[in-house]
């Protein structure tokens, strides 16, 4: 297509520009190896005037041994072929206008985000927001290149740049994101209370049993975690027993408010929990991101699509 168009292009295989290690159904790449892969391959053409069209979503072990890069390789791919030859800007090119303040097929008067921070772009991407893979920015991250989200059918749009600092002008919550499924682990022990290490053994349970965590809350003796995935639930139930009471509890999601100024208005929880009331609904789980822009919580499910659009309305339409 390119180059019946008059553009000098060549296809390019994405395994001869990303070192993977052999996590064959998620790699992750290594960093000096595909810098080196990149760089030889992909830089000549360049400036030989070529454009490279790179295969995504795939990658190849030292060894030659081909990889796959797992869910969002395609954005992932882009992302560190940008890093690995220190682009001046990673574009993401989808089939919306950008990052918008909430998914614009459920809230029809969401905005369009102009700027973002790695920091919220990652909170979003993490909580529920389908345009953007988790980590597809951390490549960018690492030596500050910007991301820019562009919509494929609307060239003339400005998308969505994420780099180092924040917008806050479109006030303290950016957006809101959710997800429908986020089951519980609540874990009690008397045994946690001053106890080194206890978190690290229930950590070390998950990671064994292919589960991975996203929200944690703890007191001094239980700690609730909600769950990515539940991988070998069954085994991590029975070793986590073994030393703990724990409960396994479905039915849950979460909604996430995502913003750089989230932390700085002492009234926004206040509000957001009288909301919550007002709409009949029990937050079973509080959390804070260690970033500081997020603030989730964790409700039924079935009443997750009745109080994001007031979410949206009293904290971003309203705005």
């Amino acid at each position: 297509y390119l180059q019946v168009g008059g553009i000098n292009a060549k296809q390019v295989l994405s395994t001869s520009c990303i070192i993977t290690n052999n996590h064959f159904g998620g790699a992750d790449f290594i960093d000096a190896a595909t810098k080196k892969a990149s760089r030889k391959t992909l830089l000549p053409l360049v400036d030989a005037g070529v454009v490279p069209v790179v295969t995504g979503f795939f990658g190849a072990t030292s060894s030659g041994e081909t990889t796959i890069l797992g869910r969002g390789g395609s954005d992932y791919s882009a992302a560190i072929i940008g890093y690995a030859v220190n682009s001046e800007e990673i574009q993401i090119w989808t089939d919306v206008d950008g990052v918008y303040s909430a998914d614009p097929r459920v809230i029809k008067d969401a905005k369009l985000l102009k700027q973002l921070s790695y920091q919220e772009a990652a909170e979003l991407a993490m909580f529920g927001a389908k345009v953007l893979h988790p980590r597809t920015i951390q490549p960018a991250i690492r030596i500050g290149i910007p991301v820019r989200v562009l919509n494929t059918f609307n060239l003339d749009n400005t998308g969505t740049i994420i780099a180092h600092g924040a917008d806050n002008s479109d006030g303290a919550v950016k957006s809101v994101t959710w997800k429908k499924s986020a089951p519980l682990l609540n874990i009690y022990s008397a045994n946690m209370f001053l106890s080194k290490g206890f978190l690290q053994k229930i950590f070390t349970i998950l990671a064994k049993n292919n589960i991975s965590a996203n929200l944690l809350s703890a007191s001094e003796v239980s700690v609730s975690i909600t769950l990515d995935n539940i991988g070998l639930l069954d085994d991590a139930l029975i070793a986590l027993n073994k030393f703990a009471k724990t409960d396994y509890l479905d039915g849950f999601g979460t909604i996430s408010l995502v913003g750089d100024q989230i932390m700085n208005t002492p009234s926004l929880m206040q509000n957001l929990f009288d909301l919550l009331q007002d709409a009949g609904v029990v937050v079973q789980m509080l959390s804070y991101s260690a970033s500081n822009v997020n603030i989730s919580v964790l409700v039924p499910s079935s009443k997750i699509m009745d109080v994001v659009p007031l979410i949206h309305e009293r904290f971003i339409t309203r705005v």
